[in-house]
């Protein structure tokens, strides 16, 4: 009963959020020394290590003080998708881009409806020249955000970078089509036609008419 009882008097919730809340007053500094220390109290709970974590990736500080916690998350929690997400932004941020990609490859695959994740982990890809693993990523994404127009253009690009550029201009023709007013997305599917050598394509497009409804047969390679 007093087990019991004293499961119910456990306040380590309540401090992690009041620790959050001077974050967002702008304390980072005693929101950190708040997290800090409840992370010594809570060895077994992997939360205030996270956010702990979190904080200091953010500020960009006390990267090694960072990767103990994490480290100590990652052996309490090792099936938290988040721990593995703040492990690939700390991987990214030393710029070891394969570790980073294994940690968030390994946070989407616990949760994979996991969008900062997969959109951090498909812009690792494309910047290390892995297209055909960062269409995927775009793609499973923008299924779920069809709307985030970052994503949209991801995989616009991923396919162009893979030759792909019918499938890259059905892409931004569908995006220009769900989204007429976005002005970067009509820029980027001019862009494609001036780079396939259809400027009066590209015009039309830049003057606000509709994208053409039909695939064009024949497209000239990338100068890229």
């Amino acid at each position: 009963m007093l087990v019991w009882l004293g499961a119910w008097d456990w306040d380590g919730p309540a401090k992690l959020q009041a620790a959050l809340a001077l974050e967002q007053q702008g304390d980072s500094a005693a929101a950190l020394e708040a997290l800090d220390r409840l992370a010594v109290r809570e060895k077994g709970w992997e939360m205030p290590h996270l956010e702990a974590a979190r904080l200091r990736l953010k500020l960009g500080s006390g990267l090694e003080e960072a990767e103990r916690l994490l480290t100590h998350a990652l052996a309490v929690a090792p099936t938290n998708p988040r721990a593995h997400y703040l492990k690939g932004l700390l991987e990214a941020e030393r710029g070891n881009t394969a570790a980073a990609i294994q940690a968030l490859e390994q946070a989407v695959q616990l949760r994979e409806d996991f969008p900062d994740a997969r959109y951090r982990l498909a812009s690792l890809c494309a910047d290390s020249g892995d297209w055909l693993r960062a269409e995927h990523h775009f793609r499973v994404l923008s299924s779920h955000r069809p709307d985030w127009l970052p994503v949209r253009l991801g995989l616009a690009r991923a396919l162009e970078m893979q030759g792909r550029l019918e499938d890259a201009e059905v892409e931004l023709r569908r995006l220009l089509r769900e989204q007429p007013e976005n002005t970067v997305a009509r820029r980027r599917l001019a862009d494609l036609y001036e780079r396939t050598g259809r400027p009066a394509l590209a015009e039309r497009v830049l003057q606000g008419h509709a994208a053409p409804g039909r695939r064009m047969r024949q497209l000239r390679p990338s100068s890229r």
